[in-house]
């Protein structure tokens, strides 16, 4: 469901207003969210584990929002009803 809702929300990003810089780190966010959702915000471990990533492969990361999978898409929807 979190990856449903976090590919949802990475879809606000695809316009014009939003930077490169934030979509790179939203696509860093999204390729490695299975292991960023069990870490928690007490003494930044979320950043610390983000840091590495974006420092190793900032020249090729996508700035480019994915398409939603329609099967997360039907997963979160049917969770909210």
């Amino acid at each position: 469901m979190i990856r449903a809702e976090y590919l949802r929300f990475m879809q606000t990003l695809g316009n014009e207003a939003s930077s490169v810089n934030v979509r790179k780190i939203a696509n860093i966010v999204l390729d490695n969210i299975d292991t960023l959702i069990p870490l928690t915000t007490r003494q930044g471990q979320r950043i610390q584990s983000i840091v590495p990533l974006a420092t190793a492969n900032w020249s090729t990361i996508n700035t480019t929002a994915p398409a939603p999978i329609e099967n997360d898409i039907e997963k979160s929807f049917h969770l909210i009803k």
